[in-house]
């Protein structure tokens, strides 16, 4: 089976101070926010691109996912994401290894079922280690799905989204002085970096 690594699903509680943390830390770009609802479990999601590398950021509001957080918190990784270019394959193969594929919800998943609320066609392995799961895409499926999350963003030079100001990735944030009297006594003053 062709795999190609693409992303960790991590779990926040609030999906729009974790999407301003990464844009300000690591001048990431974001995707706009998408909602992904289906058999009792409801996220909402963005997803977090610093250079080629990527991550998933979801809030959940019901379902597996709110309980895993609810039991974990957030930070929680939860998922590892795979392409493949045939998700049809992919799928044939764990059957002829006697792993049935499932749902995002734990249920067996048919090979003509694949769609997924986001238009890619997927699937998961059966949780074997505790709640950590892998999922599969279809390759050609879920670049296309990337590039529409991240088409109404200007990626040339500044990252834009609703929840996160203006962030320019060619300047570091701005220092502002503060005094830091422990070790330069209390007249000497100290840069530090000022969240913004």
């Amino acid at each position: 089976m062709k795999l190609k690594f693409s992303h960790v699903d991590v779990l926040v509680k609030d999906l729009e101070e974790a999407c301003r943390y990464y844009a300000r830390v690591f001048s990431a770009k974001i995707s706009k926010t998408l909602d992904w609802q289906r058999d009792g479990l409801h996220v909402r999601y963005a997803i977090v691109m610093f250079g080629t590398e990527r991550l998933m950021l979801v809030q959940p509001f019901t379902g597996n996912l709110k309980a895993l957080m609810d039991a974990n918190g957030e930070g929680t990784i939860y998922r590892h994401c795979y392409s493949t270019p045939d998700i049809e394959a992919a799928y044939d193969e764990l059957i002829d290894a006697g792993v049935q594929p499932e749902d995002e919800n734990g249920k067996p998943l048919s090979r003509d079922n694949l769609q997924s609320p986001s238009g890619t066609r997927i699937l998961w392995l059966p949780k074997r280690f505790g709640h950590f799961s892998i999922e599969l895409l279809e390759e050609k499926e879920l670049e296309a799905f990337i590039k529409e999350a991240f088409a109404e963003e200007d990626l040339s030079l500044v990252a834009i989204h609703p929840y996160v100001p203006s962030v320019n990735l060619l300047e570091p944030p701005p220092l502002q002085e503060q005094p830091h009297p422990e070790r330069h006594g209390k007249d000497r003053q100290q840069p530090q970096i000022k969240p913004q």
